[in-house]
């Protein structure tokens, strides 16, 4: 069933910047830079004093040509809508999931993400807003399809989330002797958490995590979420952790040498 979506523009304006501040970017730029970190932080949660709801967005498929889509998540509920950003367009589109039996949550989660954008919009001198676009006409046809198309796009599977693609099956065969025959939550997630850490994967979504590793029984969503939380690493004074992460990263050290 094809998803309903409000469209809003994220417009930018300028700020007063105080004295010596530097380092600004044009505004075509900001946003894109905004999901960059945004996605190399594993998403960030999403506050907003006005509203009593608390929210959390991940990341629900790798960033594709300036496209991002984020799942955002209520924390007390789990229920969750898509948010998909596009980043070619000025000014750029976001995308915030329509459900007629969340029109609130809905309605909630544009407040708390324009609250987000326009926080990180300010370290770079300006001003964010969300602007709601009724869509009379759509510019650049085109972008618009591939857009939808990206999000459409089923095939994400935890190969996407792989990094040193040159490594992929080699990665892919570690994790699985390191994961198949363990059973125990806390083991599973401090091998997953150290591969995070090292770099050699992206955080990847839960779905995908457990269908390529066959932990449904195992992992919890909310499992998962404890472990893979980037405020308070509960992992990071493990000691098991800790030999799991020199492992990886002196295998990505070894890959670095044999390339250079």
């Amino acid at each position: 069933m094809n998803k309903e979506f409000y469209f809003y523009n994220c417009c930018l304006e300028g700020r007063q910047l105080e004295l010596g501040e530097t380092g600004f970017l044009a505004a075509k730029e900001v946003v894109r830079a905004i999901c960059d970190t945004d996605f190399r932080n594993n998403g960030l949660y999403l506050k907003d004093p006005c509203i009593n709801a608390s929210y959390y967005h991940e990341f629900a498929k790798r960033p594709k040509d300036g496209l991002y889509l984020m799942r955002v998540v209520k924390a007390d509920n789990d229920t969750s809508l898509d948010v998909l950003i596009d980043t070619r367009l000025f000014p750029s589109f976001v995308l915030i999931e329509k459900k007629n039996n969340k029109l609130q949550m809905s309605m909630e989660v544009m407040k708390a993400m324009e609250r987000s954008l326009n926080h990180a919009a300010n370290k770079y001198g300006w001003l964010a807003k969300l602007k709601e676009n009724h869509l009379n006409g759509v510019h650049d046809v085109d972008l618009f399809y591939s857009a939808m198309a990206y999000m459409k796009d089923d095939a994400t599977n935890f190969i996407s989330f792989v990094n040193y693609e040159e490594r992929t099956q080699e990665i892919l065969q570690l994790l699985h002797l390191m994961l198949d025959k363990k059973n125990r939550p806390k083991t599973i997630m401090r091998i997953t958490v150290a591969a995070i850490d090292a770099g050699i994967i992206e955080k990847p979504e839960y779905v995908c995590f457990i269908e390529e590793f066959m932990k449904e029984r195992i992992i919890s969503l909310s499992t998962f979420k404890y472990y893979t939380k980037r405020d308070t690493p509960p992992l990071m004074n493990d000691k098991v952790y800790q030999e799991y992460l020199d492992k990886f990263l002196r295998l990505k050290d070894k890959w670095l040498d044999e390339f250079s």
